[in-house]
């Protein structure tokens, strides 16, 4: 037998987890040609959740739950599933991660997007999932003419160490921040174009990318500031306040700071490395300022946007080096 057969077999709890684990009669019973199931999370005897797309881009939530559970809840979703005692209903019911209300169902995604950007290119991108995590976090693209982002929606437990992480990576030369809002607990920074890795790649394809990534997580990260403590991200986001009341002015002033040293030194500024809403793209206006002040601001006839991209740059380069 099977193994998803024999698992489904030995809970009797929970009599939907057949038709959960079954993709061909998923599919049928959601009225799609093929689904795929991009993550499960299983109770035995209790419930067996999975983050499920069908071949037409829908996202799904689906749970399947024992007979006394899903009685309360009443009939949801195709009848098909909901005789199988299982819960149909998109991201958005993922109370793990209130972040994902706002972006479901799509016809209210825009005005989600408008509220996160303002005047933002960001604010009319289009928003296209790549994976969810039930619990955890949803990660998108954000599609626009102008420059794409990468969007990640995270739970609360989780949400402070990932933006302290975005901040230090951006800080590092890596992808630029765009946005954080701690509202919708999300973090979004640059887009880097890269080759997707599929079933076409083969064994070659995921074997580079897996000797890529050992080489990368086998040095300690080069960080912009010191490190305190073993736990970086979280030493990171205490250092500079980032989930304390105020902590736009301690960025700012750590930002400020890493300015008058960098200058002093001779080096290309780091802090153009970090984005501000509603600029599109650009840095907070005192970036430019401070710069000027430091004498290292746009050279004659040099608008600020062309300034920033040499600096970015000039960034990336020291740091590679």
């Amino acid at each position: 037998m099977p193994p998803n057969e024999a698992l489904a077999a030995r809970d009797a709890a929970l009599p939907g987890l057949a038709l959960l684990l079954d993709r061909e009669a998923l599919a049928e019973a959601l009225g799609a040609r093929a689904v795929e199931l991009r993550h499960l999370r299983y109770k035995p005897a209790t419930s067996c959740a999975a983050a499920v797309v069908t071949d037409d881009g829908r996202w799904l939530r689906l749970r399947a739950l024992t007979p006394e559970r899903h009685a309360p809840k009443g009939s949801s979703g195709p009848s098909a599933l909901a005789a199988a005692c299982i819960e149909a209903g998109s991201p958005a019911g993922d109370r793990d991660v209130p972040g994902l209300r706002r972006l479901w169902p799509e016809q209210t995604r825009g005005e989600a997007l408008a509220r996160l950007f303002g005047e933002g290119r960001l604010a009319t991108a289009r928003l296209v999932p790549l994976s969810y995590r039930l619990g955890r976090r949803l990660v998108a693209r954000l599609e626009h003419p102008d420059g794409a982002a990468l969007l990640k929606v995270h739970a609360p437990g989780r949400f402070a160490q990932a933006q302290a992480g975005a901040l230090a990576a951006a800080m590092a030369g890596h992808a630029p921040m765009e946005r954080a809002c701690g509202r919708s607990l999300s973090v979004v920074t640059r887009w880097l174009p890269g080759e997707t890795l599929s079933a076409s790649s083969g064994p070659a394809g995921f074997a580079e990318a897996g000797f890529a990534l050992a080489a990368l997580h086998a040095g300690a990260p080069v960080l912009p500031f010191p490190r305190s403590r073993a736990d970086e991200a979280g030493a990171v986001a205490r250092a500079l306040g980032l989930w304390m009341p105020g902590s736009l002015g301690k960025l700012t002033a750590a930002l400020e700071t890493t300015m008058r040293e960098d200058a002093a030194a001779g080096r290309p500024f780091i802090a153009a490395r970090v984005i501000s809403r509603g600029r599109t793209g650009l840095p907070r206006k005192g970036f430019f300022e401070l710069a000027r002040a430091l004498s290292r601001g746009p050279q004659e006839g040099e608008s600020e946007p062309e300034f920033l991209a040499r600096e970015q740059r000039l960034a990336s380069e020291a740091i590679r080096e």
